[in-house]
């Protein structure tokens, strides 16, 4: 990963924190080690009741919301960083935003027998790309699982040499 820093989020020192009750939405394979190359940022070492040393940090993204990653460094499992969300009536679809604000996948996410590491109440909506031909037909370039997932091909396509309008919708 690069070190380049993203405008989709900004490091915001715990003081600086909308208080309530934060729940992890999602688990991710990636470290802290990985956002701290990839975001320029530094994660703060502490220990959570019951769990042990953890590396952690808190966001905001573009869109005025909360999250925090944190890696608990005593884990059995591989190397893993929970995202976790304001529990509140915007909960069910920041996992959307949080993907986006880190350019992650829903390939990025961690998988349990089969089923993705997020919370039951988190919402990924189907996304479809679109691309206007160049006779002005609406085509469909391909159906992703998330905004996210859509959104990254987009912006890939869209740095193709030849030149097409894209889009991005939910699947309804």
């Amino acid at each position: 990963m690069n070190a380049v820093a993203s405008t989709a989020v900004i490091p915001v020192p715990w003081s600086e924190w909308v208080r309530g009750d934060y729940c992890t939405i999602a688990v991710v394979k990636r470290t802290a080690s990985d956002f701290e190359q990839k975001l320029g940022v530094r994660f703060d070492d502490d220990m959570e009741d019951g769990l042990g040393r953890i590396k952690a940090a808190g966001f905001k993204m573009a869109n005025g919301r909360f999250f925090t990653l944190i890696e608990h460094l005593q884990a059995p499992e591989r190397p893993s960083l929970s995202i976790g969300c304001l529990n509140d009536q915007h909960f069910s679809t920041d996992l959307e935003d949080v993907l986006e604000a880190l350019d992650l996948a829903s390939a990025d996410l961690m998988r349990h027998k089969g089923q993705l590491c997020i919370s039951s109440h988190a919402v990924l909506v189907p996304h479809v790309l679109y691309r206007q031909d160049d006779n002005g037909n609406k085509v469909v370039a391909n159906t992703f699982p998330c905004r996210a997932d859509a959104t990254r091909q987009m912006k890939l396509l869209e740095h193709a040499v030849h030149k097409q309008t894209y889009w991005v919708e939910a699947l309804v």
